[in-house]
């Protein structure tokens, strides 16, 4: 049933006298003590203050103050709004008393959906409803049930949409949402055959339009990709609380199945959500969010790459590519995986954060993976991928990378786990400050190589107060490798302030073609085995030496190279740390770390609640390193004590 626009209705005075003694709240009639108190002060009386220039908005001692908005007394006092009208601009026009549209798959479309006894049955025809009425700063309010629509939802009106609702009481459980761990009985599900579950689109869809409390899949069977939620088309929703299923799509040349995709100038923010890719088939399984030309903002949420199986990547939790125009900034989420698999030899089983053609900036998220899974020999396990990327910025972030098998025979051949690589023409400056990085940790087999940071590209990154590990058992472990051979080539890598631990070598320069350090200095290093480094760059410095044993290095080139100590069992020379007595990894990282887990390789100490935290006594030799402190430490608070090394570092040497 269509709502009609009645005229405003002109309350009698005994009317008037009745309506403000059942006033409600919310209705805006009655005076908030605030103003109360305001008037008093500045006037010593009721209603003999000046009035507000706005002509909807009335004070004194009368009915209002937004004659604007208030349906009992609309532009004027008194002048009610009849029933199926709403007062907009101090204008009654259609619209749900209390801007609330129900919907309940008992409902009927024919319904104006304005009362909870009369809802609408389906989302779509509520939002065409809104549509067409121009129903203005009104919401849909769905109850639980599984709404299906075999052409998808869409939503390119202004009119929000707010899931979980109970049908007989038109409210929400105590365990909604995210503060309820999303175990609320009261799910308002939306699935379709449709490649896309839910679209969001158009510019009309600005940031006051809020899409909440909803479980969106993706579709389970199609040969294209199949995407749970898409924003696009210059919109820009709040999106909260929502759970949202990749489905299980495959695709022969594309993605199998995306839990979130953002795309064509799409500005939204997405928080406090639970974000699955799914199990799809493609070229990537399965992507957790995708972000293609457009600029998102994700924080606070769970995000989960899936468990799809890829011919070139099987999973990734936030990808973004496209260009300088896609950009995503990530701030606080739980970035992870269940057991995406590489189809074929050579390709990476998953990445957490990738970046293809645009940039990110990633502060203070968790990446902790969980398990891989290669196919065929060969594959690589990643945190953080930067490839081609413009602008971006890792900072405060936590990445370990989980367990990975090869079947059926681990053993096979080697694999690579990355905490952070960065590779691609194109590659601009990036700063990696002040993260822990676990590569390595317990239960790999041989012949996985742990690299902290693999710096393949670029002129000009900065990696500054980082905890790289990559401490594990058996194989090669490396801390930071740039460059290798003639096709990888980084130049002028800033390598200043660091803490490298467990690494056979910590700082590994395997090209002689072109790579150069525009700094290497003031890191320290935890019982590097071997710690063996070759370098090349524009000073001059040839290939072959060691670094950071002996002192040559420095010697050679002592204003980019300075500083640098090490803890090792076995101090031989200058640079260890004096006083300093260790006989293996554990015992070493148990001279700089308040704990260490020994068993995991320290991973488990990264993934507790306390994290890895500098010993707030001793060691004050391997603080500053010969330059001045600086003011602030990388977590912006003032210092009160000398530079500490890595992203653990705190004012511990009083």
């Amino acid at each position: 049933m269509a709502v009609r626009t009645p005229p405003g209705e002109r309350l009698s005075a005994r009317d008037e006298r009745d309506d403000r003694g059942t006033r409600t709240r919310g209705s805006g009639r009655a005076f908030s003590l605030g103003l109360v108190l305001s008037v008093l002060v500045a006037c010593g009386s009721f209603g003999e203050g000046p009035l507000s220039n706005d002509p909807l908005k009335h004070q004194g001692d009368s009915c209002s103050d937004d004659l604007a908005t208030d349906s009992d007394n609309c532009g004027a006092c008194g002048t009610r709004c009849a029933a199926g009208s709403v007062c907009e601009a101090g204008v009654c026009r259609a619209g749900c008393r209390d801007r609330v549209l129900h919907v309940s798959g008992e409902g009927n479309d024919g319904n104006d959906g304005c009362t909870k006894d009369r809802p609408i049955r389906t989302i779509s025809a509520a939002i065409a409803l809104a549509a067409t009425q121009r129903l203005e700063r009104h919401e849909l309010h769905v109850c639980r049930g599984i709404y299906s629509e075999s052409s998808g939802f869409r939503l390119a009106y202004p009119v929000s949409i707010r899931g979980g609702y109970n049908c007989a009481t038109w409210t929400r459980g105590d365990r909604f949402g995210k503060a309820g761990a999303f175990a609320d009985i009261n799910t308002t599900e939306l699935v379709s055959a449709s490649t896309t579950t839910l679209t969001v689109a158009g510019e009309a869809v600005t940031r006051d339009v809020i899409v909440e409390g909803l479980t969106i899949d993706g579709p389970r069977e199609g040969t294209e990709t199949g995407v749970a939620l898409a924003v696009t088309d210059g919109a820009s929703p709040m999106l909260t609380e929502l759970v949202l299923r990749g489905g299980a799509t495959t695709s022969a040349s594309a993605v199998g199945s995306v839990a979130l995709r953002f795309l064509s100038g799409a500005r939204g923010e997405l928080k406090d959500s639970l974000v699955d890719g799914g199990g799809g088939t493609g070229t990537v399984g399965s992507i957790g969010v995708s972000v293609v030309d457009a600029q998102p903002l994700l924080h606070d949420n769970v995000i989960d790459a899936g468990e799809g199986t890829g011919s070139t990547i099987g999973a990734v939790a936030v990808q973004v590519d496209g260009g300088e125009k896609s950009f995503a900034t990530l701030e606080k989420n739980h970035i992870t995986w269940r057991r995406p698999t590489a189809a074929l030899a050579n390709i990476s089983a998953v990445v957490g954060i990738r970046v293809d053609g645009g940039g990110v900036d990633a502060t203070r998220n968790v990446v902790r993976g969980g398990t891989s899974a290669c196919a065929q020999p060969w594959c690589f396990v990643m945190g953080v991928e930067l490839v081609s990327a413009v602008r971006s910025k890792l900072r405060l972030n936590a990445i370990t990378l989980g367990g990975l098998v090869s079947p059926p025979n681990p053993t096979a051949a080697a694999a690579y786990r990355f905490g952070v690589r960065m590779l691609g023409d194109g590659t601009q400056p990036a700063e990696i400050i002040g993260n822990v990085i676990h590569a390595g940790g317990d239960g790999l087999p041989a012949n996985i190589f742990p690299i902290g940071m693999d710096v393949l590209a670029g002129d000009g990154h900065v990696i500054q107060a980082n905890t790289i590990l990559s401490a594990a058992p058996g194989s090669t472990r490396w801390g930071v490798r740039v460059g290798a051979g003639a096709v990888y080539i980084a130049k002028n890598v800033s390598l200043t302030g660091n803490l490298f631990v467990g690494a056979d070598s910590s700082i590994l320069h395997a090209s002689c073609t072109g790579s150069s350090f525009a700094a290497i200095k003031n890191n320290l290093f935890v019982a590097p085995a071997n710690a063996a480094t070759t370098f090349a760059d524009a000073a001059g410095v040839g290939c072959g030496g060691t670094f950071p044993y002996p002192a040559g290095m420095e010697a050679q080139d002592p204003t980019r190279r300075s500083g640098n100590r090490a803890i090792r069992p076995a101090c031989v020379n200058t640079h260890c740390v004096p006083n300093v007595a260790c006989t293996d990894l554990a015992t070493c990282a148990q001279q700089v770390f308040s704990a260490w887990d020994t068993p995991s390789f320290g991973r488990a100490t990264v993934e507790g609640p306390e994290g890895l935290r500098l010993r707030s006594d001793g060691l004050c030799a391997v603080n500053n390193g010969g330059d001045a402190p600086s003011a602030f430490d990388i977590n912006g608070r003032m210092r009160t004590a000398p530079f500490s090394f890595g992203a653990a570092e705190e004012d511990s040497c009083k």
